[in-house]
């Protein structure tokens, strides 16, 4: 019962890390080249707004260790 809340922010922070990779991290270099937004060759439109999802990696990453602490 008491690794739920950790192990629960810890799924959050891996997710949202995911999203990170995909959504800014591998078009990093384009987003910055296009300074605005990079379309993928399947269609997606991607901007540095995609950056946000390394923020909530974090704070869920920090959460989980908090949590896991107590």
């Amino acid at each position: 019962m008491r690794w739920i809340f950790p192990v629960f922010f810890a799924v959050l922070a891996a997710g949202s890390a995911w999203l990170f990779h995909l959504r800014y991290w591998l078009y990093r270099d384009c987003i910055e080249a296009a300074l605005s937004s990079c379309v993928t060759a399947d269609g997606d439109n991607l901007t540095p707004g995609g950056m946000v999802w390394g923020g909530f990696a974090f704070v869920f990453l920090l959460l989980a260790l908090l949590t896991a602490r107590r």
